[in-house]
């Protein structure tokens, strides 16, 4: 019997093995070659997965991405009330996580924002999903507004901007070492608690 390969397995494998050489030693150090030999698979089957190494990169920058989706939706699926503005709660810390994994995934993340300044192709990918996660928290915004936790003044949408783009730059300042984790997830709470009707616990 031929050995079945599970092709999409084999990518996500790659895919951790860019992610440990870029984290490592920079993403111009994720050559075709080097993704090889850390991977353990054959420099054909790394071609026979990702021709170019652009195509490779660009599949590396998407499966980033969702690697950050699956780890927000998880922590969402594992509450026990997730009421509005717990799941808000609840996605900033997904995102502000200092575990060993999310630092790497965030500091690659880091270096394809960079490399989006001369390549056409990698802002595109990074354009994408700001859009839903924004439309989401819009959603989550009003409703928590609804239920009397979110200052009836606040609009949702500005608000939704507002967070998304604190949770967007804020690790990188971490990564740079501008501020400290703790600082970093104090300066969250703040921004959260602004969000708030006085005396009010999340519901």
């Amino acid at each position: 019997m031929p050995k079945v390969i599970d092709h999409e397995q084999r990518k996500r494998e790659l895919a951790h093995a860019v992610v440990a050489v870029a984290s490592e030693h920079g993403l111009h150090a994720a050559t075709l070659r080097a993704v090889a030999e850390r991977s353990g698979h054959s420099m054909g089957s790394v071609q026979h997965s990702f021709p170019t190494r652009d195509d490779m990169l660009h599949f590396v920058l998407r499966y980033v991405q969702e690697r950050r989706g699956e780890r927000i939706r998880d922590a969402v699926s594992a509450l026990r009330n997730p009421t509005p503005f717990r799941v808000i709660e609840e996605i900033v810390d997904a995102v502000m996580s200092d575990d060993a994994t999310n630092l790497r995934f965030e500091r690659v993340r880091g270096m394809f924002l960079a490399a989006a300044l001369h390549d056409p192709a990698t802002a595109e990918l990074l354009r994408g999903g700001p859009g839903l996660v924004v439309s989401m928290l819009t959603g989550l915004l009003d409703g928590a507004r609804a239920q009397g936790v979110v200052r009836p003044d606040v609009d949702p949408r500005i608000a939704a901007e507002t967070l998304w783009t604190l949770l967007d730059a804020v690790p990188s300042t971490v990564l740079l070492g501008q501020r400290t984790h703790a600082d970093a997830r104090r300066l969250l709470a703040g921004a959260l608690d602004a969000l708030r009707v006085d005396g009010t616990t999340p519901a």
